[in-house]
């Protein structure tokens, strides 16, 4: 069963389809020939989901960026039982210019590692949460706790994890 999709967006003659985990460096668009698969998050610009998942996720976190919202939004949705499918034949155009939203640049960039730190806090498994931490050593006082927004955190952790239905065989399907 599939709750939400995640269409590959056409811009400038390539193909941009959801994302993958990619370990301790975080998230990775999949690549512009993969076939129909599971994904971990969509294109930040386009997903559909189902009503009956948006019934049992809630509202995006809004104090992410915005192109992190709907990646966030996906991995909670894994920890209610819902699954984001990437059809490559489900595609629209984009003709505006936002070139690194499309292509993945955003995930790389250092305004990049907060968000996605907060991401993997709130969603993932400790051991991908550590790799990424280490990988990012700026990371490691929020990871132990020395800063003012724990508690916040632990609540929202708590919220989406909280009787967990991510298993980890659809953790091995969403990464690299």
């Amino acid at each position: 069963m599939v709750d939400a999709f995640a269409p590959r967006l056409k811009f400038d003659g390539h193909f941009y389809g959801g994302l993958l985990l990619n370990g301790a460096k975080g998230l990775t668009p999949i690549s512009e020939n993969d076939k129909m698969r599971y994904v971990a998050a969509p294109n930040p610009l386009i997903a559909v989901f189902s009503s009956r998942i948006i019934q049992r996720t809630g509202q995006f976190d809004l104090n992410l960026p915005p192109e992190f919202r709907l990646m966030d939004y996906t991995l909670r949705m894994a920890h209610a039982g819902g699954k984001m499918f990437s059809v490559p034949y489900l595609v629209t155009t984009l003709e505006t210019n936002q070139a690194a939203l499309v292509t993945g640049l955003y995930l790389k960039g250092k305004n990049a590692i907060t968000p996605l730190w907060e991401i993997y806090y709130k969603t993932l498994s400790v051991s991908f949460l550590i790799g990424f931490t280490l990988r990012h050593p700026t990371k490691i006082l929020k990871f132990l706790g020395f800063d003012k927004g724990q508690k916040r955190r632990q609540f929202k952790r708590d919220k989406a994890t909280s009787l967990s239905k991510l298993t980890t065989d659809y953790l091995r399907e969403i990464s690299l």
